[in-house]
């Protein structure tokens, strides 16, 4: 997203007006990069969420817009569910992956729409997925290589990279060499990979799910993709 910062803070330079430039706050997440290491469980989507409404308050805004994909999507979600009173709008360009509605008895059997969808979820996290399972399951136990490898690092990050993007196996097409390495030195000079694995694992442990009666009240709009990951139906 730091490609988009221009045109909120200086819309006069891309035809906009200067009355419409924002200020834009971009915090760290917890264990990734510039933020320091978590040093107690619990640090998850939502305990993040509410470190990011102090951060705002100590900063001096009551009312503001959240941005997510991604990880950020689920802590945006959890923003604008826990303080509606302070999220003004959210924006996702991901619905997180652990999201479930409530289902209830009167819920609706699945239409054929929202059975392709879990079936392609299925499909790319077979194919896909292996990284977030360990991730989760047995993060200590690859950090030990890709903290002493940066060719494992790096071979770790660039098939993302290739993977997850439009690029049509051609990286430089979608990136350059400059973006990639300097996104796997932020990690490896501030020792974060293994940092940054400690919110798969809580994630998992408290993971997007909204009972009956609960949702994000606040206006929502999404940005979906062409090559995004599976992004569930309206319904």
């Amino acid at each position: 997203m730091l490609e988009v910062i221009p045109y909120l803070t200086t819309p006069s330079l891309y035809g906009g007006q200067a009355k419409d430039a924002f200020d834009v706050i971009i915090p760290s997440l917890p264990g990734f990069a510039f933020s320091s290491k978590p040093t107690q469980p619990g640090v998850g989507s939502k305990y993040v969420a509410t470190l990011w409404a102090k951060l705002m308050d100590r900063l001096g805004y009551d009312r503001y817009f959240v941005q997510g994909g991604d990880i950020g999507a689920g802590v945006s979600t959890w923003l604008a569910y826990i303080y509606p009173e302070r999220v003004r709008g959210l924006h996702l360009n991901y619905i997180p992956g652990s999201y479930r509605p409530p289902l209830t008895q009167n819920t609706p059997s699945m239409s054929k729409e929202e059975r392709t969808y879990l079936d392609s979820v299925a499909e790319r996290s077979e194919r896909e997925g292996a990284y977030s399972a360990l991730h989760r399951t047995k993060p200590e136990t690859l950090a030990f290589a890709l903290s002493d490898s940066p060719t494992g690092l790096a071979s770790w990050m660039v098939e993302k990279f290739q993977g997850w993007s439009d690029c049509k196996g051609d990286i430089e097409s979608s990136f350059s060499l400059d973006h990639i390495l300097t996104n796997i030195s932020i990690y490896w000079f501030t020792n974060s990979i293994t940092s940054s694995k400690r919110i798969y694992t809580e994630g998992g442990k408290m993971p997007l799910h909204f009972t009956e009666g609960q949702r994000v009240t606040v206006p929502t709009g999404i940005s979906v993709f062409p090559k995004e990951l599976p992004m569930p139906p309206q319904s």
